[in-house]
């Protein structure tokens, strides 16, 4: 090997070293090359954590599971943009959203709840009625969450909540706010804080319905329920109670 394509080499060798060099610090650093804004961009991360095991589909691919020990599924290195993110679980309804990343963020949704399709329920014997008190209708009623940093608006079939302290968790939100989460056609003739404090059971018309709080990237509602009478949630049992065709039901929400 002649002198003159040792040297050849060893310059190539030094350009090669700086390149990947460059690439792993780029890479350590949070940055990726984005082939449609050909530049590199520094990408964000999100997380969300549910109450029970799932998969995880992003853009409708499966991308993993929930861990075993926290139900929770995280990802990094993602590109600045929308990804459709959905937990799914045998018999379970389907929760998702888009989720907005933006570079260098975390994005967290650390309060996700799924629910069966179908609840299990029990039949109340007839001479176990006298425990139960079965709500009125209530025009506009004002209820505090069970953390006593949120305040429920309910205003004929409007779902509204206003912060009584700043929350500690994603979505951050400052206390005085005020923001309307759903909006009914029916009028709402019950309502009761959920017991994690982030989630909400309504009644409008004769459906009873479970929706979560945090608005980014839509809002998810199950129908959980059905019945023409006023129905009852008990927090402390995590059940629901209502009358279905003369009989009163109760209803274990997980």
């Amino acid at each position: 090997m002649s002198r003159k394509t040792r040297w050849i080499l060893f310059i190539l060798s030094i350009l090669v070293f700086t390149a990947a060099s460059y690439g792993v610090v780029v890479y350590a650093l949070g940055y990726e090359y984005d082939f449609s804004t050909r530049q590199f961009v520094r990408t964000g991360s999100f997380r969300v954590v549910a109450n029970t095991d799932s998969s995880v589909l992003i853009n409708d691919v499966q991308s993993g599971n929930t861990s075993f020990l926290s139900n929770s599924f995280s990802k990094g290195l993602l590109m600045p943009r929308s990804y459709r993110v959905a937990l799914k679980k045998d018999g379970y309804h389907l929760w998702q959203k888009n989720v907005t990343v933006y570079a260098g963020f975390f994005i967290d949704f650390p309060k996700v709840v799924l629910l069966p399709k179908e609840l299990s329920e029990e039949t109340i014997p007839s001479n176990s009625f006298s425990i139960l008190v079965l709500p009125r209708p209530l025009p506009a009623p004002s209820i505090v969450s069970p953390d006593e940093n949120k305040e429920l608006l309910i205003n004929r079939g409007d779902v509204s909540l206003q912060w009584l302290n700043e929350s500690g968790y994603q979505p951050y939100d400052k206390a005085g706010m005020t923001e309307l989460i759903a909006r009914f056609p029916q009028n709402i003739v019950g309502a009761w804080w959920y017991r994690d404090s982030n989630h909400v059971i309504i009644q409008t018309g004769s459906l009873i319905k479970f929706l979560e709080i945090d608005k980014r990237g839509g809002l998810n509602i199950f129908d959980i329920g059905s019945s023409p009478f006023p129905a009852l949630y008990n927090r402390n049992e995590n059940a629901l109670y209502f009358w279905r065709e003369g009989v009163l039901v109760k209803a274990q929400l997980e």
